[in-house]
């Protein structure tokens, strides 16, 4: 088995879809109310970004939009199928916006404590961007 420095984003999606397969739906539902939220959110974000994140704002609208591409694509497989799950929200890139929509939902009171202890185990140190503390 790798370590936990090792394994790859796509591994660490199979890990989570492992130990909670009955959450999947609501992670997906989450992610998918992630990308509504920062839609709605866009004219905002894109005059208040901070300019000194690790991630530009067109880069983190392009997941945004390559990620509704998918959870219009792939749909309920993408909960209904482990392989699907991770194979297709932590690939490349894509993992950037996922486990940062996962460790929101972490963060929230609808989350189990073995669920958040999971993810930040496995996501915390990939926290990209905060929001939710802005008013606009």
């Amino acid at each position: 088995m790798k370590s936990l420095k090792e394994i790859t984003s796509v591994d660490k999606g199979h890990v989570l879809a492992g130990l909670f397969p009955e959450l999947f739906k609501e992670w997906v539902d989450f992610i998918r109310t992630e990308t509504r939220y920062f839609r709605n959110k866009e004219d905002y974000y894109r005059n208040n970004w901070q300019s000194k994140t690790f991630i530009a704002v067109g880069f983190w609208y392009k997941l945004v939009t390559d990620i509704e591409h998918l959870l219009r694509k792939f749909n309920v497989a993408l909960y209904r199928n482990p392989k699907v799950f991770a194979d297709q929200l932590f690939n490349g890139f894509f993992a950037v916006f996922t486990s940062n929509c996962l460790i929101h939902y972490a963060e929230s009171e609808r989350c189990s404590l073995e669920a958040r202890l999971a993810i930040h185990l496995l996501f915390v140190q990939e926290k990209n961007v905060e929001h939710r503390i802005f008013k606009p």
